[in-house]
């Protein structure tokens, strides 16, 4: 369930994931993870249009950690950075 808190960064994190002028930049660290762990780009995609913020964390950059599901329905967690104005998703980390 969504905290009140995180509302409005839930829908700018879907927006900006479901704008088909949307890029996404991956870390070193996401990709090996998501090799690691046999997580899809497509499957993180999915989680961010679907999935809600339910964490934000202030380091180099403002993080949001997003709870959702990947392509089949299990669970997927993605830590990411998003520039709404940049329509730009930076992906940290996926679990």
């Amino acid at each position: 369930m969504i905290g009140t808190h995180y509302v409005s960064e839930t829908q700018i994190l879907q927006r900006v994931a479901r704008d088909p002028q949307c890029r996404f930049r991956w870390t070193f660290h996401a990709q090996e993870q998501m090799v690691a762990r046999r997580i899809t780009a497509e499957d993180v995609i999915h989680a961010l249009m679907h999935g809600h913020v339910m964490l934000e964390e202030y380091k180099k950059d403002i993080l949001w950690r997003v709870d959702g599901a990947d392509i089949d329905g299990n669970q997927l967690g993605v830590s990411v950075a998003v520039n709404e104005s940049a329509i730009t998703i930076k992906v940290v980390t996926a679990f």
